[in-house]
């Protein structure tokens, strides 16, 4: 398996804004919501004008945030967590006015570090998933109106930590952990055991995992490895696509990713954002091909690692942050037809393409 140009590739040299909106050492993830884009820094989730990027809230954490999340069903719904086991559920509107809290404690009463979290207002749940925390690490499920007290307690489904908690649509839950385990759980039933429906090994630590609108499952590890699963009607996970190591797949020495950033869906796309230790990404696609094609590489926005990467459909542009606490903003597509890799040929569009002899000797 390989990586080649696609048809329409481009390079950016330069994104068309940086900002750094606040005093703070790195920002470790991005959220595009209506009225403003919410960034997570080392003890803050900043909620940002789009106009000028700026602050125009502050919500503050007691330690550093681990995770900030939208709902795929109520726009204004935003949860954050943090490192000393605080889960905030806060409404954009209020800029984190009257916000709930949440403290997650391991099954001996020590603060445990939050790695995990899912937010689904339409069921009214809210999850949080733990650190390895005196042999346990948890899933913990709450109802979003009384959080008083948890529905579900879940300390045997993984042996390390969770690091991803996904709602789907029947109102199950997707889990994965360093443990390489990929769950799909049942949460209206209290057994560990019995809660889980379908599990596979993925073979290594899972970083992140989540559903696609086609049905399909992704899963992305701390090795840099990626895979696509489905779930068969017997709710066991089967493996669809072995991407292998991203490592591995490079363009004559002009492109090589480090590591994984991130894979989702933009629009009509099916992507994943690929970086370099350098504070350079890519964008490829065609990702279920023997042949991933890479649409754009991005340089100039950031100096060190890049942390998260998000498609922002008010700015039509693709938004980066990094360990440089720099927000860069990427205008990658046509503004009158949205979000789309494919369109025309340019000039610019020939910039990394080399000579047709060249290719043809590749072959």
């Amino acid at each position: 398996m390989s990586l080649l140009e696609s048809k329409w590739i481009k390079t950016h040299s330069s994104p068309s804004s940086i900002t750094k909106p606040h005093s703070t050492s790195y920002l470790t993830a991005i959220l595009p919501l209506d009225s403003s884009l919410a960034v997570s820094s080392q003890q803050n989730v900043l909620l940002l004008d789009r106009a000028n990027l700026k602050p125009r809230s502050i919500i503050p954490h007691q330690s550093r945030v681990s995770k900030l999340i939208g709902c795929p069903h109520d726009p204004n719904a935003v949860a954050s967590a943090d490192f000393d086991g605080n889960v905030w559920l806060w409404d954009q509107r209020m800029n984190g006015d009257n916000a709930t809290n949440v403290l997650v404690k391991s099954t001996k009463g020590k603060k445990a570090p939050i790695q995990a979290l899912a937010l689904d207002s339409s069921s009214n749940a809210l999850a949080a998933g733990t650190e390895l925390v005196n042999d346990d690490a948890s899933a913990i499920i709450w109802d979003i109106r009384n959080t008083k007290t948890h529905l579900r307690r879940y300390d045997e489904l993984h042996s390390d930590d969770i690091t991803t908690l996904k709602f789907l649509p029947n109102n199950h839950l997707l889990t994965a952990a360093t443990d390489g385990l990929l769950m799909y759980v049942d949460p209206s039933i209290e057994d560990d055991n019995d809660a889980s429906m379908g599990c596979v090994n993925v073979g290594s630590s899972i970083a992140d995992a989540g559903l696609l609108s086609d049905g399909t499952i992704y899963a992305f590890t701390d090795m840099q490895s990626a895979a696509f699963y489905t779930l068969d009607s017997e709710n066991e996970i089967e493996l669809q696509k072995d991407l292998g190591d991203i490592r591995q797949r490079s363009l004559d020495n002009r492109w090589d990713n480090d590591y994984i950033i991130n894979i989702t869906e933009l629009e009509n796309n099916l992507v994943m954002f690929g970086g370099r230790s350098s504070g350079e990404f890519s964008i490829m696609t065609d990702l279920k091909s023997d042949s991933i094609q890479l649409e754009r590489v991005m340089k100039g926005g950031h100096s060190e690692l890049i942390r998260a990467v998000a498609f922002d459909k008010q700015l039509n542009a693709i938004v980066s942050v990094a360990e440089d606490a720099k927000i860069a903003v990427w205008n990658v597509q046509d503004a009158s037809n949205g979000f789309r890799l494919e369109r025309p040929r340019d000039e610019e569009d020939v910039e990394m393409e080399e000579p047709s002899s060249s290719k043809k000797s590749r072959q």
